[in-house]
């Protein structure tokens, strides 16, 4: 194993533990396919030799036994090998798979904010292949190549020393081509990924901002650029596609040179000279053939491996620069969380949106934060979800400043429901089971009656198993708000934050969520609105004003500043 194999082994040894598991399961397998390959060849031998030339009858009979038995022996093992190297792929793809999403998932909220998604999909669903491709190719049976290279070459030289080294002269030229071939592959195929994956990025902007591409007018700019993009990949694809063509026939024309001229120009000069029989010729062919197949899986791995080293390369980054949150969470279970903030500030490209403000929130009060558009209430709401950090000052959560506490333990304790809450194209109960797998239905069905949307969603053709399309898009805009608050409920974590969740809600329902949302005790609530209906269900009302914020109890005193 060379330099460059030995540093990928070792990080995927790091990440994945059951190399050693699988391997000593496959070289049994193989162990034993190699003896029934040789035992094969014997009986091949025995009854060129002794059956067709002596004509020995009587041996017949035993030799088509021996050879139905190993020929059955030898097909059970390919099938247990393929089973295993079926079990191998998917166990290690999965637990991979699962290791490169978490570590995604754990990165801080700025980071996450700066991640090239499309890329990264592209990793996950195309690159981890390689990894076990390569534990399997690379380590598991290039090893086992070199053992049964030297097994065969062995049996080669027991039937006749001179034709087995005039055979093998050619392997050292086979090799140099193979390394020639290998060297071309690398740079063409991280080109093919960073093409693609340019191409993908691009069509997903495109059908994600639809809506903008369509109030600008460009369809036909970016259709342009798009077909541009489209010719230029297909014209790459071509130029690889004949690079493979091309490699395909150097290596039919190495398989060629090798096994006819080597090897029958050879042996017919050997039989001739009567050096070796007829049957041991037939052995050397079937040994030899043995043989070149090892060293062609072992040339071809070179190439392969020029294939995987760009995905290898990408996965890796990913598994291992991605750096995981290290700290630990010091909030202790079940304390009454307060949230304080502390001297904040923050701003887009250097303009202001929030300056210096002040407030804490005890545990079981609600808030309602009012303001006029564009006086900053979302970007506050976003600065408590740890999705922007502020320029100055701290955020605090039982005392514990936000930065500190790892990402995936902060959604325990702060959830919220924004202007368009995320639904996936599945069923309202699936919707529901994403967030925990453990509601029921007679759960999900309650927090429906709270919200008041349980008799639309009974009325729907498959009622909680209707199917509500791409981020709800089969709901009224006030069903998904509904539905969203619903889930919210029974997430049920000590702070809970909603951004304008009654906009598109009628009165007779909005007053329904509402008292749902604050029928919450314990809880700190905070509600971000326009409506000023009901300010006095709240026990503090932030005005955000220009940049500040400032806390206020009267609701007519609200209006009076609003105007």
């Amino acid at each position: 194993m060379n330099k460059e194999k030995k540093i990928i082994f070792g990080k995927i040894d790091c990440v994945y533990k059951n190399i050693g598991y699988y391997f000593r399961r496959f070289f049994i397998i193989r162990v034993t396919a190699l003896l029934a390959n040789i035992a094969i060849a014997y009986i091949y031998q025995i009854f060129v030799d002794d059956v067709v030339v002596k004509k020995n009858g009587k041996m017949l009979v035993n030799v088509l036994l021996a050879y139905a038995i190993v020929s059955v022996g030898s097909s059970c093992l390919k099938i247990l090998l393929t089973k295993l190297q079926n079990s191998f792929f998917e166990n290690m793809n999965e637990h991979i798979v699962t290791k490169a999403i978490k570590k995604i998932i754990n990165q801080k909220s700025e980071n996450i904010m700066t991640i090239d998604f499309i890329d990264y999909k592209n990793r996950i669903t195309e690159d981890i292949g390689s990894l076990s491709s390569f534990i399997w190719g690379q380590i598991y049976d290039e090893s086992f190549h070199y053992i049964l290279c030297i097994v065969y070459s062995i049996l080669l030289f027991k039937i006749n020393i001179l034709f087995a080294v005039l055979c093998l002269l050619f392997i050292p030229l086979s090799f140099f081509i193979t390394f020639w071939r290998s060297k071309k592959f690398e740079p063409l195929y991280e080109q093919d990924y960073k093409s693609k994956t340019q191409l993908d990025r691009f069509t997903f902007q495109t059908f994600e901002f639809w809506k903008e591409v369509k109030a600008f007018n460009i369809e036909k700019k970016r259709s342009t650029e798009y077909l541009k993009m489209l010719d230029d990949y297909g014209c790459f694809r071509q130029k690889l596609n004949m690079y493979n063509y091309f490699n395909s026939f150097l290596e039919s024309m190495q398989n060629t040179l090798l096994l006819n001229v080597s090897i029958y120009l050879f042996g017919t000069f050997f039989i001739i000279s009567q050096k070796i029989t007829f049957g041991e010729l037939l052995i050397f062919v079937q040994f030899f053939g043995y043989f070149y197949s090892e060293v062609l899986a072992i040339q071809n791995n070179k190439v392969e491996l020029g294939r995987m080293l760009p995905s290898i390369k990408r996965i890796f980054n990913l598994l291992f620069e991605l750096k995981d949150e290290e700290q630990k969470d010091k909030i202790k279970d079940g304390k009454a969380l307060t949230l304080e903030v502390n001297h904040v500030s923050f701003g887009y490209n250097e303009k202001m949106c929030l300056n210096n403000i002040n407030f804490e929130v005890n545990a079981g009060e609600k808030i309602v934060i009012v303001g006029k558009s564009g006086s900053g209430k979302s970007t506050l709401l976003k600065l408590l979800l740890n999705l922007y950090r502020p320029m100055e000052g701290s955020i605090k959560i039982g005392g514990e400043e936000i930065s500190n506490i790892p990402i995936t333990k902060y959604y325990s304790y702060v959830s919220a429901v924004l202007q368009e809450p995320a639904f996936l194209d599945t069923s309202i109960i699936e919707n529901f089971k994403l967030i925990n797998d453990k509601f029921s239905i007679s759960e999900i069905e309650v927090a429906c009656k709270k919200v008041g949307i349980y008799n639309e969603i009974c009325n729907l053709p498959d009622s909680f198993n209707t199917v509500i399309g791409e981020n709800g898009g089969l709901l009224s805009k006030g069903q998904r708000q509904r539905l969203a608050v619903a889930r919210l409920l029974m997430i049920d974590s000590p702070i809970m934050l909603f951004d304008e969740v009654t906009a598109s809600i009628d009165t007779k329902n909005k007053e329904t969520v509402l008292d749902a949302i604050l029928s919450k005790k314990d809880k700190i609530i905070m509600v971000v609105t326009h409506d000023l209906s009901f300010m006095s269900k709240f026990d503090k009302i932030i005005l955000v004003d220009n940049g500040t914020v400032e806390i206020l109890t009267e609701a007519n005193e609200v209006a009076c500043r609003l105007e």
